[in-house]
Parts: C-alpha cells; structure tokens; sequence
C-alpha cells in the first residue's frame, strides 16, 4: 500500500510506472532474439508478451483494491473516498 499527499497546485498524471513494462534488455536486445523473434507471427508475439508481463508483481492483479481519497489537511473540505477493486474481465 502507499499513501500520496498533494498540495494545493500540484500536478498529477495517471498512468503506468516508470520501468513497469521494462524488459530484460540484456536478453531483449540481442540480434538473435531480435532475429528469432521477427519470425513469429503478431498474435503469437502478443501472446508471449502479456503472458510475461502477467506475472510482474507491479501491475495490479485480479482482487487488488485502489483506493483515493481528496480532502483538505485540515478537515474543512472532505469530497471522500473512491475505492475500487481491480476485476479481470
């Protein structure tokens, strides 16, 4: 779990983490994988790829729950809380 404070004027962007997605660049990038690789057709590429990526730890999985809430530090404005819990469909 982590916890975020933002200020008033803060700036924030949703999206995926930095190096979340991130490969194996040592293996990745080899001309012989690159070369073996080219070969696949695109289904089967895509196939290989997210069932790779499913077991990374960093992505939220199936039960997680995210929850936000927006308030003011000394209580006066409370808009509450959203939560959320992650569903594979």
């Amino acid at each position: 779990m982590s916890i975020s404070i933002y200020r008033t004027s803060d700036a924030w962007w949703a999206g995926t983490a930095d190096a979340v997605a991130r490969v194996d660049t040592a293996a990745a990038t080899t001309k012989p994988v690159q070369k073996l690789v080219g070969l696949l057709p695109d289904d089967l590429k895509w196939k290989l790829f997210f069932s790779g990526q499913a077991k990374n730890i960093k992505y939220l999985h199936d039960g997680d729950v995210v929850q936000a809430s927006i308030g003011a530090d000394d209580g006066k404005i409370d808009l509450g809380t959203q939560r959320n819990r992650v569903r594979y469909s």
